[in-house]
């Protein structure tokens, strides 16, 4: 019989989530002191208003100077729809409507940050942040 040994991320899984969050309003997520965030998922729905504008659904990491660590975003969303987008962890695509998470590793004080490129006052977006936390000392 063969021996299998099984590697995996630890943490315990944590799942973050709004709703009705204005489309020209940035989020930013801080990892807190003792804390270590493994990001697994991020899914956004946006609604968009009628206003003639491209929209995109945009994440960057952030240490803790507020310097871009990374940075990514879907593709386009246009005027007077409602459409998801996903950032997947090991998935490897930009502009899509199935984008890269990267491997993002924050550590105590570096941020999330979840925007709408080109983002309408009229329109709002739902969020869902997918992460391992693991205690640091």
């Amino acid at each position: 019989m063969s021996q299998f040994a099984w590697t995996f991320p630890g943490g315990k899984k944590t799942i973050v989530k709004d709703t009705g969050v204005a489309g020209n309003v940035a989020t930013t997520k801080t990892v807190p002191s003792g804390k270590r965030w493994l990001l697994t998922n991020l899914k956004f729905v946006l609604t968009t208003d009628i206003t003639v504008q491209n929209r995109y659904c945009a994440i960057q990491t952030q240490d803790i100077a507020n310097v871009v660590i990374f940075d990514n975003a879907s593709s386009v969303i246009t005027a007077s729809l409602t459409s998801s987008r996903f950032f997947i962890f090991g998935f490897e695509a930009t502009n899509a409507y199935r984008n890269s998470l990267g491997y993002n590793i924050l550590e105590a004080g570096e941020d999330l940050v979840l925007s709408i490129t080109g983002g309408q006052a009229g329109d709002s977006y739902n969020y869902l942040i997918e992460y391992l936390e693991i205690d640091t000392p």
